[in-house]
């Protein structure tokens, strides 16, 4: 089992601290909901950006609309019965990588 924990404040706070507004952003010829943004702030739980049928272009339209992405109620990942979720995750952080956005997210467990 591998365990990643960045430190960050709680996600719980930030989120609070965000005006309570959503936005769209346009992807291809579809339309991804952002539930929370402040700004260039975003902020998703895990289902929201995981556990939807997303692809790497959804991702990538993400990072480049927001500098700072949070990432709240990350699951306990177990392969293969998460397998999409984690390929998800994976493509999310890559997108996120190369686009030098800062994702701050709470303990992340896969095994």
């Amino acid at each position: 089992m591998y365990t990643l924990t960045m430190f960050s404040p709680p996600i719980e706070i930030k989120k609070h601290l965000l005006e309570a507004r959503s936005t769209t952003i346009d992807v291809l010829s579809r339309t991804l909901h952002v539930p929370w943004h402040k700004g260039r702030m975003a902020y998703f739980t895990f289902q929201q950006l995981c556990s939807e049928a997303l692809s790497s272009s959804d991702y990538r339209a993400v990072v480049a609309n927001f500098d700072t992405i949070l990432l709240d109620q990350i699951p306990a990942l177990r392969i293969p019965t998460d397998r999409n979720e984690v390929r998800r995750f994976i493509h999310f952080i890559d997108a996120a990588y190369e686009s030098k956005v800062i994702p701050e997210m709470n303990q992340i467990i896969i095994g």
